[in-house]
């Protein structure tokens, strides 16, 4: 299920292009896959975490192997590039259970849910992929997890990506 932002522009118009083309994963893997939109670092009970606004004050924690799913933070600063348009980091990270999304696979099946991702992150204009962290202590480098997070049956991991020279103002419909 797309958790999409009402009219998005600018660089979340950016991730709502990514996050739809993402969904295509849904009927590749045969899950259901949650794909949010731009998230937050939030504390929640003494712990750091990343969290989806909801509404009003609510916020969703999701770091949790619970149901596959995908989510993206922004970095504080983004820089213009003139007249208008801007560049910043991303970062996507996903959360699954790989042995739903290939159950005819009988070793742990990471890399092939790994390369489905970027197969599909490679085809989005105005997007680059810099780097993918697989290691766990890296992949929530900062906010607080739990090591089952990544152990089998699910797998976390991190794409990190430059969303560069998008206008300011653009829009985004589905």
């Amino acid at each position: 299920m797309v958790m999409a932002i009402d009219n998005p522009i600018g660089l979340d118009a950016v991730i709502a292009q990514v996050q739809s083309k993402l969904m295509q994963l849904e009927s590749t893997w045969g899950v259901e896959l949650d794909g949010y939109p731009r998230c937050y670092p939030q504390k929640v009970k003494d712990k750091k975490t990343i969290a989806h606004f909801v509404k009003n004050k609510d916020y969703k924690p999701l770091i949790h192997a619970e149901r596959n799913k995908f989510f993206f933070t922004a970095d504080d600063d983004e820089e213009s590039v003139g007249n208008g348009y801007e560049t910043t980091k991303l970062k996507l990270y996903f959360i699954v259970n790989v042995s739903e999304c290939y159950p005819s696979i009988l070793h742990r099946a990471d890399n092939e849910v790994r390369v489905d991702v970027k197969n599909i992150l490679y085809t989005v204009a105005g997007i680059e992929i810099n780097e993918t962290v697989k290691e766990i202590d890296k992949v929530f480098s900062g906010y607080d997890y739990k090591i089952t997070e990544d152990m089998q049956p699910y797998h976390a991991f991190r794409i990190d990506l430059t969303a560069f020279e998008y206008k300011i103002d653009q829009t985004y419909c589905n």
